[in-house]
């Protein structure tokens, strides 16, 4: 099953808001206790279970970005250069908006003005401007890691993850293991699944890899869904690492019956998932808690954060194409 453009865009979408429900619903404990909150089932707390699966977002990200290095013929070093160029451009961009917000208008212990705090933060070792930025740092390592990844056979590459995934968690029990190498290896299953995933277009149709995923493909999508959901339950987030290939083929067999205005919108979305990753929580944790929760009703919290982030976004990627353009300027007339 190929992943096009369209589908990729379309599946970071539904990853995006997975994520906002994630950080708006699964941490009431983050949230003010002063901001009521009304659920759509009083009995029923449906929102912090989602909120709990919508942690999935991360797999799905790292799956789909793993899907795509997989199609590069060869990953070179002006590859992971253009990559992290462009990802360091988009991060610093956030952290030279919104930061300087936060020291002025919310000073405190979070933003510091220690020098070798900004400098850790700059290059993405350290998160504490924004917590929810813990995920900049692996992305940075695993497009790094492409050298290695991309150089091995389909065997191998399944028997390292699977080796990184026991390490990741019996370091969990190691006092003192870092906590890089721990989240590290614990998340390199996902990235590698989707470089597995991609790689299985390029092989015969006979091979046991592309059978499998075929079988997986012809199951109904429900089946698919109701054993990720199973697999949450009893696993709880080490189980999502494992089912996020059965989860990301349910969502593609069912997106063609949402309807094309449901999938521009979404797809939409997921066109502008990184700024809306890398902004949405300073307005629904630090900045601006009580106006995203303003709406009371939670799938209006939802659809305020949803829109507050993604037209944040549409600003900050007009502010990324300028910057782009000045450098590309200067590069051209330097060569």
């Amino acid at each position: 099953m190929e992943i096009s453009i369209n589908k990729s865009n379309y599946l970071k979408g539904i990853a995006i808001i997975l994520m906002l429900i994630h950080h708006l619903f699964a941490y009431p404990s983050r949230i003010s206790p002063d901001i009521p909150v009304y659920h759509m089932v009083n009995s029923v707390d449906i929102e912090m279970f989602v909120g709990l699966f919508g942690k999935i977002c991360v797999s799905m990200f790292l799956f789909l970005s793993g899907y795509g290095f997989s199609l590069k013929k060869e990953v070179s070093f002006k590859y992971i250069w253009g990559k992290l160029k462009n990802l360091y451009i988009s991060y610093w961009i956030v952290l030279f908006i919104f930061v300087p917000i936060g020291i002025i208008f919310f000073p405190g212990e979070r933003y510091s003005l220690s020098p070798s705090l900004f400098f850790e933060n700059l290059i993405g070792i350290k998160s504490t401007y924004n917590s929810e930025w813990w995920f900049f740092k692996l992305y940075v390592l695993y497009v790094l890691s492409l050298p290695l990844l991309s150089r091995l056979n389909i065997g191998p590459l399944l028997g390292l993850l699977f080796l990184a995934a026991l390490c990741g968690k019996g370091l969990q029990y190691v006092a003192g293991a870092p906590e890089v190498l721990i989240e590290y290896c614990t998340w390199l299953l996902p990235f590698g699944f989707g470089m597995v995933f991609g790689r299985s277009q390029k092989m015969p149709p006979n091979s046991w890899l592309v059978k499998l995923i075929t079988t997986l493909s012809r199951t109904h999508p429900l089946i698919l869904l109701m054993v990720t959901v199973a697999v949450f339950i009893v696993a709880h987030n080490p189980g999502l690492l494992l089912v996020t290939p059965l989860f990301i083929i349910a969502l593609m067999k069912t997106a063609d019956g949402l309807g094309s205005t449901v999938n521009r919108v979404v797809s939409e979305l997921g066109k502008h998932s990184l700024y809306m990753w890398l902004t949405h929580s300073f307005y629904c944790y630090y900045f601006t808690q009580k106006l995203i929760f303003a709406p009371r009703y939670t799938p209006l919290i939802l659809l305020l954060l949803i829109a507050v982030s993604y037209l944040t976004s549409l600003v900050l990627s007009r502010i990324e194409l300028a910057i782009k353009g000045e450098v590309t300027g200067k590069e051209q007339k330097a060569g």
